[in-house]
């Protein structure tokens, strides 16, 4: 999580991006990356790299720990959904038996 609570992937359409010069070497990035806390070039890279198939030579590798932490959350959050799935459906059965 971000300082601010957002997970560290989520993509923010309303956040500045600033396309005339992406940070391919990811020098805004800083240690643990958080999309909604790097800077606008480093969005401009970061949805460039993603648009372009997570392929570019020159890219920070920082960009890929972004995009990895959000799929560790993504992950996260199927497992979750799942298990909530699962005790629904178990919930209505007990309920369904029960009336």
């Amino acid at each position: 999580m971000s300082r601010d609570g957002v997970e560290p992937a989520l993509i923010d359409p309303l956040l500045p991006v600033d396309r005339s010069a992406p940070d391919w070497a990811g020098e805004g990035l800083g240690h643990r990356p958080c999309y909604s806390e790097i800077a606008p070039r480093c969005r401009a890279a970061y949805l460039r790299w993603l648009q372009a198939g997570r392929r570019h030579r020159d890219v920070s590798v920082g960009y890929a720990f972004l995009f990895i932490c959000g799929s560790r959350t993504d992950a996260r959050n199927v497992r979750t959904a799942r298990a909530t799935s699962t005790g629904n459906r178990q919930c209505a059965r007990t309920h369904d038996s029960n009336s």
